[in-house]
């Protein structure tokens, strides 16, 4: 213990006795709680980098404590914090117990021999240290460097270039390279200062932060009592409703909180983020302030400077976005809760959300729509029973037109583009994707004084299936044409429309004016929705194989379109009581959706686009 130099049981960042130390891979060693504090004010906590050399170590799984323990520095710390060290001053046979000890001199003293070497003028300034601060290991070198030459005295100068404190007779020396000295005190008020600079700063970043996230708290609240609000009116009408509501009030709340979640997702993500701020603040200014409790030179000057300039960066960080919080509460608050006031008072009502664009396209001719396809470009076809096919964007503008002289009653497009139309003899035409006919493709469809007039739909396979209203048939053909390989049964009703599911090989068929069921392969039904009478419902598969349906109360002129999974559960109210123009003559109507997610209703006369409004640039 008596050649044991004290500063070489130093942290470099506490500037205390080294405790539990940890062996980073540039063989420099500290205290596992600094490096651990040290690692708090980092964002990536796998890498540390070295506060005197900048080197960065792994960090294993993000723990401090899973780095190297250096063993041997660990003993001596050890060894001197626990072992009883007796007098190696006096010349006694059985010297007593040591009270202290001289870092200048190495040597243990009991009372009376500190008493004297505290008296002799020569060691008066040696420093000197309690056997009790090794137990507490709380040693903390606080004096300034000594000259060789003139031991009583601490060094008075600072070598900027050498990081050292340095005696006045050495400034002579040091001058020689040019190198630039300050007055110890200069240096040391220079340290203060901008210490106290940075944990002002810090202080002012995080009373920042703290405000932000008040004012993020206070959207969360907007959002809870939206979510408040609407559970009470939902709870309000069940009460009113009989026990078969549960099931409809479960999917109902659901859905109001499927939304407010998705929104609050983006705030508790930007509450984590100003939290973790404030951790490394907080990391970051702790490791600095240690720079107030000793002087500092060498590597532990090195240290300092690199924790300044850590805290600095941390806190030049932006300042946060206070719009994003409060879009996402606007957004909360667009959602709505209507109850149904009319007919079925059982359905409770619908969660909508107030932020569906429309616009509508009228045509030149009226009744003279008679199909409609969503196309493989993101376009829609609508075909005119006076002859051609006109094919809109999104926006509802005409882009091409094709097939002037064919009047198509039916068409569906294929996967490469090329398409199929049923005209009002059932004859069945295959074109090109540039609208030259594929002689080949021919089909044995019924005739259409038999068999009657009816629907078009291709599968996930390219199957064709022809819909017959009057015989109430649908038969199944390969994409090639020929003969129908199969024939589904429909069970006493009328398949207006036909449409496949992509994943399932189910058909979803409007069977009456006011029901739509899926059924499989063989004709049986495996679900369906059916709601009061005055209602039409006219059903499109989404691109992801769930299901609208477009209810229609024609008397009115008024259109709801709802969404559905793929087994025709509820899901929620997309459109609700929508003004339409009502038909003159017929009450024919279609609904498609657009691959970018807008629906397009269609009339004899008109078609109607609805895509969500993008509500963040209003707000």
């Amino acid at each position: 213990m008596q050649n044991v130099d004290l500063h070489s049981l130093e942290c470099s960042i506490c500037l205390k006795t080294i405790n539990e130390p940890k062996l980073l891979t540039c063989s420099h060693t500290f205290c596992k709680a600094c490096l651990e504090r040290l690692s708090d004010a980092q964002v990536n906590r796998t890498v540390l980098p070295c506060p005197i050399c900048k080197k960065t170590s792994a960090v294993p799984k993000g723990e401090v404590g899973n780095l190297q323990t250096y063993q041997a520095l660990k003993s001596v710390v050890d060894d001197m914090k626990n072992k009883r060290h007796n007098c190696t001053s006096c010349d006694k046979e059985k010297p007593p117990a040591a009270v202290a000890f001289c870092q200048e001199c190495g040597t243990y003293m009991c009372a009376d021999c500190q008493k004297v070497h505290s008296q002799w003028g020569t060691f008066s300034r040696h420093q000197v240290v309690g056997t009790g601060e090794f137990s507490s290991g709380k040693i903390s070198l606080k004096k300034r460097a000594t000259c060789k030459k003139h031991p009583t005295d601490d060094a008075s100068c600072f070598c900027i270039e050498c990081r050292k404190y340095i005696c006045f007779c050495e400034v002579l020396e040091h001058s020689r390279q040019s190198h630039s000295i300050l007055q110890a005190d200069e240096h040391e008020g220079d340290l203060r200062e901008n210490i106290q600079d940075l944990k002002s700063r810090a202080s002012m970043r995080k009373s920042t932060i703290n405000k932000y996230i008040a004012f993020v708290e206070e959207q969360q609240q907007r959002l809870d009592s939206v979510l408040s609000q609407i559970n009470e009116s939902i709870d309000e009408a069940y009460e009113d409703s009989v026990k078969r509501l549960t099931e409809r009030k479960g999917l109902l709340r659901s859905e109001v909180k499927r939304r407010i979640d998705q929104l609050e997702i983006s705030l508790k993500d930007m509450l984590e983020s100003s939290h973790q701020q404030i951790v490394h603040v907080d990391a970051a200014t702790e490791l600095v302030s240690h720079g107030l409790n000793a002087p500092l030179e060498k590597e532990s000057l090195t240290a300092h400077d690199t924790l300044c300039e850590e805290l600095s960066r941390i806190l030049d960080r932006e300042n946060p976005d206070y719009k994003q919080p409060s879009i996402a509460a606007k957004r909360g608050e667009k959602i709505l809760f209507e109850r149904n006031k009319v007919n079925n008072e059982l359905d409770l009502g619908r969660v909508q959300v107030a932020d569906w664009a429309s616009k509508h396209v009228e045509f030149p001719v009226r009744n003279s729509i008679s199909a409609m396809a969503s196309m493989p470009d993101g376009t829609m076809a609508l075909a005119s029973n006076q002859g051609g096919v006109d094919i809109f964007d999104f926006e509802g503008r005409v882009v091409r037109s094709v097939l002037k002289n064919a009047k198509v009653r039916e068409l569906e497009f294929f996967k490469n583009g090329s398409f199929i139309t049923r005209d009002k003899t059932n004859t069945i035409v295959v074109y090109s994707k540039s609208c030259e006919v594929i002689s080949h493709a021919r089909f044995e469809t019924l005739r259409y004084d038999e068999a009657g007039m009816g629907d078009l739909a291709l599968d996930s396979d390219e199957n064709v299936y022809v819909g017959y209203r009057k015989a109430k048939a649908i038969q199944v053909f390969s994409s090639s044409g020929g003969r129908a390989f199969r024939e589904i049964p429909c069970d006493g009703y009328e398949p207006s429309q036909v449409l496949a599911l992509k994943t399932k090989k189910l058909l979803l068929v409007q069977s009456h004016s006011n029901s739509v069921r899926l059924i499989d392969s063989l004709g049986v039904m495996k679900h369906d929705v059916t709601l009061y009478d005055n209602l039409y419902g006219y059903p499109a598969v989404c691109g992801d194989d769930s299901i609208i349906i477009a209810w229609v109360k024609h008397d009115e002129g008024l259109v709801s379109i709802d969404q559905y999974n793929n087994e025709l559960k509820h899901v929620q109210t997309l459109i609700a009581d929508y003004k339409i123009e009502k038909p003159e003559k017929r009450h024919w109507y279609h609904l498609q959706q657009y691959t970018n997610g807008a629906m397009a209703f269609c009339t004899p006369d008109r078609m109607y686009i609805f895509r969500q409004a993008l509500t963040a640039a209003d707000v």
